[in-house]
């Protein structure tokens, strides 16, 4: 599936907290061509909860600064909370910790859950099964930014 920039991307708090940690790293160089508008960006309100909550008891105050500057700079949408029988068929794939991830992906529409989280990823089934495909930052980055029609602009280095 060749992507453009109204592809997607919905971001697993791992990659919020990779990103707050590590401003070099695939889930930042994900969530700067978002901010450059050659993707979308999606999160949900859960997601952001759990990825303050990580990075503030896991990284220091400098993390905390830069991930506060990402969400004031970067257009991200906010997925609508996702009800309880959404909540409930995503809990049946994902279990019952992620399966407010998986339902709020779903909710707003996007075509991509970008996580860090191996098992979540491996959960979720291949995107003919389900309308969004689960990939890591460098997955997303090796398999699938390559066939932006704008590649060549926005490819790092």
């Amino acid at each position: 599936m060749t992507i453009d920039e109204t592809t997607l991307l919905f971001f697993d708090s791992s990659c919020l907290v990779a990103a707050a940690g590590s401003p070099t790293g695939g889930s930042s160089l994900l969530l700067a061509i978002c901010a450059r508008g050659f993707l979308k960006g999606a999160v949900s309100h859960g997601v952001l909860a759990e990825a303050e909550g990580n990075i503030l008891t896991n990284l220091p105050p400098a993390a905390r600064t830069r991930y506060h500057q990402e969400l004031l700079f970067i257009p991200l949408v906010v997925a609508p909370v996702p009800g309880a029988s959404e909540r409930e068929t995503a809990a049946a794939i994902t279990g019952a910790k992620d399966a407010h991830v998986l339902a709020a992906a779903i909710r707003v529409g996007a075509q991509y859950l970008i996580t860090l989280d191996k098992q979540l990823a491996r959960r979720i089934p291949p995107e003919e099964e389900l309308s969004i495909h689960a990939l890591s930052p460098g997955e997303f980055i090796t398999a699938k930014l390559p066939t932006h029609p704008s590649y060549s602009s926005i490819r790092p280095g």
